[in-house]
């Protein structure tokens, strides 16, 4: 057996993996004895990528990744807790590379190796092709592809293989979170902490995410939620290969996994919004408490943020806009709300620290509800224009009576939770803060959307007062502070 070894195989094998490789193939075959039948043979494809600071030494890739690659090794995370080398490839000067694997391997790391087997980079692969001959792509091999390889292989450590769910491990480990944490394992942070802490806080936010759902009366396996990323993901590594920008791929990342669930489930984007919410507190939360003890990670936590803010920006965002497009409003005013939420998630984006996020959130809001002498966006959606603007503001303040209730339901609930998860985040006591969080959201929702048979008495249709309080219920729920 031939063993890969590097910082980051210590770190797995701290996380209870073992990194192991069966014998020496040819490059570019199948090396599991029992799948050598070509005809049974799918294809993942990917590249090697150079970018970012040089991390090779941890495992974590950036500048070098490339020259110092001699072959990517593909294993599977097996039942037992090891990697299983399935297949090795060859790497072009591109850095491009094409391995044939079994039909239907799943849970797959793409690594990236020197030629004594220390391991350069990583990526996380849900699952490969179910037809023979059929082509996937894995995420390009970088500092952010290798975050989540190791988070990856942490979370599949600590339960059933079946259900591992890389939804959140998607949405919140973006390239500045990647970059900000192993930036602070390289100046001495315990990467076994850091990527523990990280997968820690990826689990509890999968739970509350799809404690939300059921909360709402939809249940879903982490099986079948699983099931459903496998097809968002591959999207994402597909449009990350092709050179679409981060924040692009992962907007339609979002997108694409609120559709599928939207098809197979009926969770609308607005309920979509609302447990992403729910599971953006809940993995700040987690991971400020998992670091607690370690010194100088402020950096990191802020970034955390962050990212965070960006997934619930664009969860928002897509809400809004299909609220919108979904009440049959004119053109120009679905114009009007594309570009008020492409501007609210380019400035989350761009914010270099909580106050530039709090004023976006502002900013978003003020576009919104407008004032008394302004008309917001909102007015637009309300074909009755005899003194829309007021009624509007009316109701815009009983949404903010009802957001401070909220602030101060979140904020106990959260007390709680951070009490209870320094105990262990997957602790019964965990669990029923958690559920207060989600039921908070839940009830702030509730008592927005009661507001409607008031705005639809004064201005508005019922249908018209509907969509206008669903779109201030999604709105400012966002981004609340953890």
């Amino acid at each position: 057996m031939r063993t890969i070894a590097s910082k980051l195989s210590v770190l797995v094998m701290v996380c209870g993996m073992a990194l192991g490789c069966s014998s020496e193939p040819t490059p570019g075959n199948n090396i599991d004895d029992t799948n050598t039948n070509a005809t049974n043979q799918a294809i993942v494809e990917g590249q090697v990528k150079d970018v970012g600071a040089d991390y090779t030494e941890l495992g974590f890739g950036g500048k070098g990744t490339l020259a110092k690659t001699a072959e990517v090794v593909i294993s599977k995370i097996t039942a037992d807790g090891k990697l299983e080398a399935i297949a090795e490839a060859t790497v072009d000067a591109a850095g491009k590379y094409s391995a044939e694997v079994p039909v239907g391997a799943e849970l797959l790391i793409v690594q990236a190796v020197t030629a004594s087997g220390e391991v350069l980079a990583s990526s996380f692969l849900e699952a490969a092709a179910d037809t023979k001959g059929e082509i996937v792509t894995a995420a390009p091999l970088t500092i952010e592809s290798s975050v989540e390889a190791a988070v990856a292989i942490a979370l599949a450590a600590k339960g059933n293989l079946e259900a591992l769910v890389a939804a959140q491990l998607h949405a919140f480990v973006n390239g500045d979170l990647a970059a900000e944490l192993v930036a602070q394992i390289q100046a001495g942070l315990s990467a076994e902490a850091a990527i523990s802490a990280m997968a820690e806080a990826t689990l509890a936010a999968e739970k509350a995410q799809l404690q939300a759902f059921a909360n709402a009366g939809i249940d879903i396996t982490a099986e079948a939620m699983a099931e459903i990323t496998y097809h968002a993901a591959a999207a994402l590594n597909a449009a990350l290969d092709a050179g679409a920008s981060a924040a692009e791929a992962a907007a339609e990342f979002q997108a694409e996994l609120q559709a599928a669930l939207e098809a197979k489930l009926g969770i609308s984007a607005e309920l979509y919004a609302q447990a992403q919410a729910a599971a953006s507190m809940v993995f700040q939360a987690t991971l400020s408490v998992a670091l607690e003890a370690s010194a100088n990670v402020d950096a990191l936590l802020f970034a955390t943020v962050h990212a965070a803010a960006e997934v619930e920006a664009q969860a928002t965002a897509q809400a809004v806009l299909t609220l919108v497009e979904l009440s049959g409003a004119a053109q120009a005013t679905i114009d009007m709300f594309v570009g008020i939420c492409t501007k609210f998630t380019a400035d989350v984006a761009a914010a270099a620290d909580v106050e530039a996020i709090v004023k976006a959130k502002a900013d978003f809001l003020a576009k919104l509800n407008g004032t008394a002498q302004v008309e917001g966006a909102l007015a637009a959606l309300i074909s009755t224009k005899a003194e829309a603007q007021a009624a509007l503001l009316a109701t815009v303040e009983a949404v903010l009576v009802a957001s401070a209730t909220l602030d101060l339901d979140l904020k106990a609930a959260l007390e709680a939770y951070v009490v209870a998860a320094a105990k262990g985040a997957g602790s019964a006591e965990a669990t029923a803060a958690m559920e207060a969080v989600i039921k908070a959201f839940a009830k702030f929702d509730a008592a927005v959307d009661a507001l409607a048979p008031a705005l639809d008495a004064a201005v508005a249709t019922a249908s018209e007062a509907e969509v206008v309080t669903q779109v201030l219920a999604t709105a400012e729920a966002s981004l609340q502070k953890p």
